[in-house]
């Protein structure tokens, strides 16, 4: 592309080139100030984003504290699918942490475009100063130019009124009115001309400079701004890239999960024993026992089993308490007898229970001789 010179484009007639020039250059400054406010536009967009980002990941992440424990609440509140919650909060802090960045350098290219404003405006009023000559030079030469082309319309005017005095065959004193009109319109026509043309060649050597100055900082206004765009492009790259970075990572985390791994994850965090209970089993804790519980088989089921060791325990009992019996009777009948004696079982029987033995007795060894 060939390079561009204010000083081809800008001239004209009506001399408006100074004008349209120091126009633009002040736009300069509007077009500065738009920008930083759509930096500061994105840069809010980005913070809120942010934010609501983090807030969600709190909402899945359970709360700060330690990690086992934080695990535990999760498993609490979301079930086999907590690991899943964690990456999602995960990628979410990634997610924030990403466009808090954005937000950082946006913030440092909003101070950077202040700055730039603030020369932006010292270096447009230097600019307004130096071109105050030239700004009356426009002026000058419009008006100028204008009052020459009044002029020359009067001038024309008077060339027609002259010729028609002329062709009517009016007096000579008509005629001399004419011509007296026709000399001082071409009087004012040509001093105006010539006034025109003087101011002309100051006009064009100050408005060449004023052309150069003004592409000088329209060049330097624009490669700034176009920087700060470069600038923020590169930066949103950059944030874009570590999104998609976030993203592969989500999608290989999420690839480590399935349904059996989850159980898998749940079954070993929240498992509550790895050996099933013992069968329930009775013990004796009666003055008849030896005061040590005999265990049961466990392959007999627990209502099986205690109707065994009840049955068993009677069974016992009673044998030890026909044998204690016997042995006292026998004492007794040895001793000749007292007002009474002590039984196996702690029971204390009367001298009237044992008559009452001894007399049973008699009957059935007669009984017996009988039926022999």
């Amino acid at each position: 592309m060939m390079a561009v010179d204010f000083c081809d484009y800008f001239w004209g007639e009506e001399h408006n080139g100074w004008n349209v020039l120091y126009q633009n250059m002040r736009l300069g400054q509007t077009a500065t100030k738009e920008l930083t406010d759509f930096f500061k536009e994105r840069w809010s967009i980005d913070e809120t984003y942010a934010k609501s980002l983090n807030k969600l990941a709190q909402r899945v992440g359970g709360g700060s504290g330690v990690a086992g424990a934080n695990v535990i609440s999760n498993l609490e509140r979301w079930g086999s699918f907590a690991p899943v919650f964690a990456v999602l909060r995960s990628a979410s802090e990634q997610l924030a942490s990403v466009h808090l960045s954005v937000v950082a350098k946006t913030q440092e290219m909003v101070k950077e475009m202040n700055r730039y404003q603030e020369l932006t405006h010292r270096k447009h009023k230097q600019v307004k100063d130096e071109e105050s000559h030239t700004e009356d030079l426009v002026k000058t030469i419009q008006a100028t130019g204008g009052l020459a082309q009044k002029a020359k319309e009067t001038y024309s005017q008077r060339c027609q009124d002259l010729e028609k005095v002329r062709r009517e065959g009016a007096s000579p004193k008509d005629v001399e009115k004419a011509e007296a009109k026709l000399r001082k319109s071409y009087d004012e026509y040509k001093n105006l001309l010539d006034k025109y043309n003087n101011i002309r060649e100051d006009f064009e050597r100050c408005m060449t400079v004023s052309c150069k100055r003004f592409q000088d900082v329209e060049d330097h206004h624009l490669s700034r701004l176009l920087h700060s765009v470069r600038e923020f492009v590169r930066l949103l790259g950059s944030s874009s890239e570590a999104v998609l970075q976030i993203q592969r990572e989500m999608q290989m985390q999420f690839g480590q999960h399935s349904v059996l791994s989850l159980l898998d994850a749940f079954a070993l965090s929240r498992h509550t024993g790895l050996e099933k209970p013992n069968a329930m089993v009775f013990e004796d804790c009666g003055s008849l026992g030896s005061g040590i519980s005999e265990q049961q088989s466990p392959d007999l089921g627990s209502s099986g089993a205690a109707a065994a060791h009840s049955a068993s325990s009677l069974h016992h009992h009673q044998q030890a308490t026909d044998h204690h019996s016997s042995k006292s009777s026998a004492e007794d009948m040895a001793g000749g007898g007292g007002g009474g004696g002590v039984l196996a079982g702690g029971f204390l029987r009367s001298r009237r229970d044992r008559k009452k033995e001894k007399k049973n007795k008699k009957k059935k060894d007669g009984a017996d001789t009988t039926s022999n």
